[in-house]
């Protein structure tokens, strides 16, 4: 569940690119079978965006009540998932090879998916191998964290991955996910 701070502020006004729409949907049916990717286009047809497309522009409050709804409706598992897989179809700034590069380069990302006021994420390393993202979107806390899941997928080169040690939401509408990351070499 995300913050109830953040959702009552964030994302009225503005549009979401339907590459995260997209995702949700093939995301459900590849990861979960034919029965979650049902419930998920009974859910976008029920949001009207019953075919969404990449580089369309759709409402993020269509976006955010489609995450929500298949949460409640499939669990967050699920959401997690779409987390997971939305940095394998999004493009990111060149130069980025390593996790601590794509962590440093998600709000970026994310800006780009977005425009209007629809909350940040922030991401300030605290060690070599160790960060803290702090999320003011209004996805749910499932998402943002598979978003750093899939960014160890993403990046992390052979054996790499990212773990969340803790992800705390606080008062002032954050989310922070206390993140630690391995990693092979660089690709080259």
């Amino acid at each position: 569940m995300a913050n109830a701070t953040t959702r009552e502020t964030r994302g009225v006004g503005s549009r979401t690119d339907g590459v995260l729409l997209r995702t949700v949907e093939n995301c459900a049916t590849r990861e979960f079978g034919d029965y979650v990717g049902a419930v998920v286009s009974d859910v976008l047809h029920a949001e009207g965006v019953a075919d969404p497309r990449a580089g369309e522009w759709y409402d993020t409050p269509q976006a955010v009540a489609v995450c929500d709804a298949v949460d409640e409706r499939v669990g967050p598992n699920t959401i997690e998932r779409v987390g997971r897989r939305l940095p394998v179809v999004v493009e990111w700034p060149a130069g980025v090879r390593t996790i601590g590069d794509a962590l440093g380069a998600l709000g970026d990302v994310y800006d780009d998916l977005h425009a209007g006021d629809v909350g940040t994420l922030t991401f300030e390393p605290t060690d070599a191998s160790a960060g803290r993202l702090v999320s003011t979107t209004p996805y749910p806390t499932a998402f943002d964290e598979g978003l750093v899941h899939g960014v160890g997928r993403e990046f992390g080169q052979g054996a790499g991955f990212v773990t969340v040690e803790r992800a705390v939401e606080t008062s002032a509408g954050e989310t922070v996910f206390d993140c630690r990351w391995w990693e092979a070499p660089e690709r080259r």
